[in-house]
């Protein structure tokens, strides 16, 4: 059975409190989620809550294909008590392909260095909220998003590349799709307000879009009616 495109697959590695959250909010909104941890207690109290939690230490790449962390479409390393875990952690997935690693820093050099190795995204969890980061995941193409109720709110992205020479018509962008409504176009020095539905957007745009939150995963692919 071919699976439903809007149903993605995330790899949590580290289930404290941090990690338990990011991957709790990415399997309430519908999405199939690996927990990993080394230890037995976070993994036990994860099977009741995940689509899956085994007890695992990523120690080589085979490893993560025997866990097939590389067919995810995203892992989180969310270690925080060990920082040379965390970096290896990091490096093994890269290395196995994963479509897409975001990496937890406790620290700016330690920030640098998963930089450095390779990770798609670094996040702080003093910064960035469990919420937030599984936001990111689900959309990687939001930059900011601002709540203005619990179901809506307002998020900024730049124009993937898929998007370019479309009209917000043909995107699906405009209020006869409640879904997403786009408010603003930052193109260069200029800006466009309320743009009308025969606007194409162009290489470069930037776009804030008012969206409903439980149907930010529909967000990033292409998005032309018909499909």
């Amino acid at each position: 059975m071919q699976r439903d495109k809007h149903i993605q697959q995330f790899a949590v590695v580290g289930l404290g409190q941090f990690g338990l959250a990011v991957a709790r909010c990415l399997y309430d909104r519908g999405h199939e989620v690996l927990g990993i941890d080394r230890r037995e207690e976070p993994v036990q109290h994860a099977k009741d809550v995940l689509t899956h939690a085994v007890q695992a230490e990523l120690y080589d790449v085979a490893v993560v294909g025997e866990l097939g962390l590389d067919e995810m479409d995203a892992a989180i390393v969310a270690i925080g008590d060990d920082v040379e875990a965390n970096i290896f952690s990091t490096a093994l997935l890269l290395e196995a392909g994963v479509r897409r690693v975001v990496a937890r820093a406790g620290s700016p050099l330690h920030a640098m260095i998963l930089t450095r190795v390779g990770a798609h995204q670094v996040v702080y969890p003093e910064a960035d909220s469990g919420v937030a980061v599984a936001r990111g995941l689900r959309a990687p193409g939001i930059t900011e998003h601002i709540d203005l109720a619990p179901n809506i709110g307002i998020s900024r992205l730049r124009s993937p590349d898929a998007w370019c020479g479309h009209t917000l018509d043909e995107l699906r962008l405009t209020r006869e799709d409640p879904s997403f409504v786009a408010l603003v176009i930052q193109r260069g020095e200029e800006t466009i307000t309320f743009p009308g539905p025969g606007e194409r957007i162009e290489v470069g745009d930037t776009l804030a879009i008012l969206a409903q939150e439980n149907k930010l995963d529909e967000l990033l692919p292409p998005r032309r009616r018909g499909r």
